[in-house]
């Protein structure tokens, strides 16, 4: 066995990182995700945050949810591949019944063409978010379109 002595390294501080700001809130968000383990996570940070939650498992189930009481949605965070209808059909469902809703789109997709489209011609009271996301960032997003509310 050799043994090589190495001199000791001085003791740096490392700096503590900025703590990250999430803010929550007390409004209702209807989540559409296809996928369950993923729609419950999500549904599970935002009702930590404090909102109320509505899940949905695809386009059309979200569109049910949003008819049977419109005015009680705040927020749909859709993802905009899903069955029946994609996330982008079903916000314009939403929006011909309460044009004041908000929409998060979420993609996994990355930058692809037809979800660089859905940025492109976002309309007013939308984001695009990539999946996987962290809390600060998808709490950032939610807070933003609410607050732009009238």
């Amino acid at each position: 066995t050799i043994v090589l002595p190495l001199p000791a390294a001085p003791e740096v501080p490392v700096a503590a990182p900025p703590p990250v700001q999430v803010r929550g809130g007390t409004e209702t968000i209807l989540v559409a995700e296809d996928d369950p383990a993923l729609r419950r996570m999500v549904a599970a940070m935002l009702e930590r945050l404090g909102y109320t939650v509505i899940q949905a498992e695809d386009g059309l189930d979200a569109l049910e949810c949003f008819q049977a009481n419109p005015s009680r949605i705040d927020l749909a965070l859709l993802d905009l591949v899903m069955p029946h209808f994609s996330g982008r059909d079903t916000f314009k469902h939403m929006r011909s019944l309460c044009p004041g809703i908000r929409a998060l789109f979420v993609t996994g997709y990355g930058d692809s063409l037809p979800h660089q489209q859905v940025v492109e011609e976002a309309p007013e009271g939308t984001l695009l978010l990539h999946k996987p996301y962290r809390l600060e960032v998808l709490s950032a997003h939610v807070r933003t379109l609410l607050d732009q509310r009238d």
